[in-house]
């Protein structure tokens, strides 16, 4: 009964994509789980390396390098968020980024009016996006990213659609000191969705602006091997993010922290982790999360590598 109530909810979501904005690149959001891995590291005014890409382009040139990340999302329901992330900072104050996104929910199953099993639904959409930044300064660092989205959903013998779009990313990052920094992020600048919708031999064709996301942030490292901060997020609704980092020693760090705080849960989403550097190689990372279910549909966790070279 839960998985069909569940599915009813997926169905509903894909009857509005194509007309609501309020809808239009969910996958975009929902990838922002990946925060979980590292949550008092990943956030908008500490975001760094490969993760900038993806939440603050700025952070590409808060340290010299270059090396990438991989994680695995899997929730309930058959819902996945997959993330591919790089970056390359070689002289300093300049840095680039690549991220790819790629989200889909499998076993989506189609019914007719009367109940009657039509078959699967497909249902998935892939983000690519490129980023670069630079330093203005000793403390304060700006960063732009540009995103190519794709969203395909087809049901059979009913209907097909497919959407191309793009959208930009502006981020800034101050540091006061070793210890304080500010970030501040607008995300989805001039992001739309153009759908060609196929019902029969009749095609239409819909744009779906994707609402701008402003985001402000703040972290504070009392002591260097912790890390605190939170975030204030402007969209549909205003929610928080608050987290925290601690490395307990060269093998091991663990972080928690409340996603969302103010939507669908007034009190967030939990969620917690651990990240290990294998053999205490400080060049290799795995991470591992949890985090529970905005939509109460069950748990998500996620799993990673990073690496530095």
């Amino acid at each position: 009964m839960k998985k069909s109530i569940s599915i009813l909810l997926i169905c509903l979501i894909y009857s509005n994509t194509i007309a609501a904005d309020e809808l239009a690149g969910t996958f975009l959001r929902t990838s922002d789980q990946i925060q979980a891995i590292n949550i008092g590291g990943n956030l908008t005014a500490v975001a760094s390396g490969a993760m900038a890409p993806h939440f603050n382009p700025a952070g590409l040139v808060q340290f010299t390098g270059k090396g990438f990340q991989a994680i695995l999302n899997s929730a309930s329901l058959d819902r996945k968020a997959h993330n591919l992330s790089a970056f390359l900072n070689l002289r300093g104050d300049v840095g680039f980024g690549f991220s790819w996104i790629h989200a889909r929910v499998n076993d989506i199953r189609g019914r007719s009016g009367s109940g009657q099993f039509t078959g699967k639904i497909e249902d998935a959409a892939n983000a690519f996006t490129v980023a670069f930044a630079f330093k203005l300064g000793n403390a304060l660092k700006a960063g732009l990213s540009m995103k190519n989205m794709n969203h395909q959903i087809s049901s059979p013998f009913q209907s097909k659609g497919e959407a191309n779009g793009h959208g930009f990313n502006f981020g800034l990052q101050y540091s006061f000191n070793n210890k304080g920094s500010l970030g501040v992020t607008l995300q989805n600048i001039k992001s739309g969705l153009n759908w060609k919708v196929k019902r029969g031999n009749k095609t239409r064709n819909t744009h779906d602006s994707i609402k701008s996301r402003v985001t402000v942030g703040v972290a504070y490292s009392p002591v260097d091997m912790l890390h605190l901060g939170g975030d204030l997020i402007i969209e549909h609704d205003n929610v928080a993010t608050i987290g925290a980092s601690w490395k307990i020693n060269e093998l091991l760090s663990i972080s928690t922290g409340l996603r969302e705080i103010g939507g669908t849960n007034k009190f967030g989403t939990f969620s917690n982790g651990f990240s290990v550097h294998p053999m205490r190689n400080q060049n290799i990372i795995l991470h591992y999360a949890y985090v529970s279910d905005p939509i109460g549909a069950g748990e998500l966790m996620l799993a990673g590598i990073e690496s530095y070279f």
